[in-house]
């Protein structure tokens, strides 16, 4: 059974040098599912690990209550016109391709809580 009250608004930032370089936050989808609202990692810092480890804090600090994080991953979104989709990055993570429009990609990850 789950708490019946939990925060849904969790977030990691990453820091370097007291200035912000990246963030993931969460808002609640379902009773016991978590939406990642939202991953970014400036331009100059990527490919160097950030995102996998704010995704990773953000699935830790999420596991005590929730059971999944599902995730849109679109070229849809105002600024991702020209982008590419990040697809590759979240299925190294563990999330699995639930939905492909051609245009969005929507994953989902179950979260293993620490009593099972």
């Amino acid at each position: 059974s789950f708490p019946t009250r939990r925060s849904s608004d969790l977030g990691r930032v990453a820091l370097e040098a007291g200035v912000m370089i990246g963030f993931a936050y969460t808002k609640r989808f379902g009773p016991d599912v978590l939406e990642l609202s939202n991953l970014y990692v400036d331009p100059a810092w990527r490919n160097r690990g950030i995102g996998a480890r704010l995704l990773s804090e953000l699935e830790r600090q999420a596991q005590p209550d929730w059971r999944a994080i599902v995730l849109v991953n679109s070229l849809g979104y105002p600024g991702k016109a020209g982008g590419r989709l990040a697809g590759n990055f979240y299925e190294r993570a563990g999330y699995i391709r639930a939905i492909d429009t051609g245009m969005s990609l929507v994953y989902v990850k179950t979260l293993a809580r620490a009593d099972e």
